[in-house]
């Protein structure tokens, strides 16, 4: 298997892992043994070695000075801290989005028109370019492909990819699609409403991961 393929059967292995952490399957403190989820996963041990070293970089698991590798400890506050930090960085893309689009502007074009700067205008433009009915995932995808700040990028992209995509699945599962992304990116928003809508998603997703986690008795 070359590297890219073993790159990306350890990342898969990692997601895997990922949901059951954060659904509390995997309860709080739980030894990740190679050999064990290898076997569980039906994989051999380097892509196991591999994407738990991805998931100590994403704070789902932590290495003790005895060596072990074990789950993190996640209580109900760690997780409405966690997704809450996500949408200050998921805003912080939307406004550096918004900083390149008023830096390819002149100034005559960023006169306000009807209100409404040229800039700002583009931005909505840019958020509305996408998979409407792809629901809530398909916003993120957006406005990571549209960031040009690597450094927010980056974060955002693994933000989404190992904490966001599973709480939009289970949101999605309990209450249906949740309108806040839409109402945020959808229509002219002052960036104070747009970042309390984005804020409100991230609660609701907050709230499902807890509430999935409660069906595992999974108290810290």
């Amino acid at each position: 298997m070359d590297q890219t393929n073993n790159g990306r059967l350890s990342e898969a292995i990692a997601l895997q892992i990922a949901e059951l952490i954060l659904s509390g399957e995997m309860k709080n403190g739980t030894k990740l043994r190679q050999e064990e989820l290898a076997g569980m996963l039906q994989v051999s041990r380097i892509p196991v070695r591999e994407a738990l070293q991805l998931l100590e970089t994403q704070g789902l698991a932590k290495r003790l000075a005895t060596r072990h590798i074990v789950t993190a400890e996640l209580t109900d506050e760690h997780i409405r801290q966690m997704y809450a930090m996500i949408a200050d960085i998921e805003y912080s893309a939307v406004e550096s989005i918004r900083v390149e689009m008023r830096a390819d502007e002149d100034d005559a074009h960023l006169k306000q028109t009807d209100g409404v700067d040229a800039a700002e205008k583009k931005l909505q433009l840019v958020l509305m370019d996408g998979p409407v009915l792809g629901g809530n995932m398909a916003w993120h995808r957006i406005i990571i492909n549209k960031t040009l700040n690597l450094y927010i990028q980056t974060l955002l992209m693994n933000a989404v990819t190992y904490y966001v995509s599973y709480a939009e699945k289970v949101l999605l599962e309990q209450h249906g699609n949740d309108e806040s992304m839409r109402e945020a990116f959808a229509g002219e928003q002052s960036n104070t409403a747009r970042k309390e809508l984005l804020m409100e998603h991230y609660r609701a997703l907050a709230d499902a991961v807890i509430a999935e986690r409660r069906k595992h008795d999974d108290f810290a």
